[in-house]
């Protein structure tokens, strides 16, 4: 693992792909709003706990929790329409970006590097956030663009191949086990926000202990202390 003190000078990367939920958007307060909001009206059971399990998931993972705790199995289509209608309802409210999320998307933008954002949520939340960024997202890959999401490598490698670049020119930042380990399997260098997972190769507190300075005309990300 990568110290805070090394990440100045290894990670100055050709684009910056961005996790969304957890990520740049501080979304899990929302997410367990939803959740509750959606089982309640179905008059089912549900837990902070068990919320937990759902965090960097997909709605097929959700769907496999919510039966494991619940005894009752929703398709992911009745929860694209019932969770996730609730959950983007609540999002256009007011999107809780992550402190200094929009400030290094914008900086990244400034020096030049191409960035796109790679999710396990849908298509319109997806489109919605990159829009709220200024659309400063050369590409998006959400759940419906892959056939094995997170954490399977292959949303990244699509990610890597709609920018036309190679794995390992590009960094990826990420708060989930799950996305780290997408990431780092499809040979992207990944830096894990909030708590290191195994597969990173550096980790940092929060967003907003970063800030971008252009080097050779790419992004050079450095840790303030």
């Amino acid at each position: 693992m990568t110290t805070e003190a090394e990440i100045t000078t290894l990670a100055e990367p050709a684009a910056v792909l961005w996790d969304l939920d957890g990520t740049l958007v501080d979304s899990e307060r929302l997410w367990r709003e939803a959740e509750f909001e959606f089982l309640e009206s179905k008059g089912l059971p549900w837990s902070h706990e068990a919320g937990k399990r759902l965090v960097g998931g997909s709605l097929d993972i959700a769907s496999d929790v919510i039966a494991e705790v619940t005894g009752v199995r929703f398709t992911v289509e009745e929860l694209k329409e019932g969770l996730m209608g609730i959950f983007f309802r609540k999002l256009t409210e007011g999107i809780p970006w992550a402190p200094g999320a929009l400030d290094l998307v914008s900086a990244v933008a400034a020096a030049g590097a191409p960035q796109a954002l790679v999710t396990s949520s849908e298509r319109e939340v997806a489109e919605l956030v990159a829009e709220a960024a200024g659309g400063r997202f050369a590409a998006i890959v959400s759940r419906g663009d892959v056939d094995r999401p997170k954490p399977d490598p292959e949303p990244y490698r699509r990610a890597v191949g709609l920018l036309g670049l190679d794995a390992g020119e590009c960094l990826a930042f990420e708060d989930s086990r799950a996305g780290v380990t997408s990431a780092a399997g499809a040979g992207v260098r990944v830096v894990a926000v909030g708590a290191e997972h195994p597969g990173a190769f550096a980790s940092v507190p929060a967003l907003d202990r970063l800030e971008v300075r252009p080097a050779a005309g790419v992004p050079s990300l450095v840790i303030r202390r």
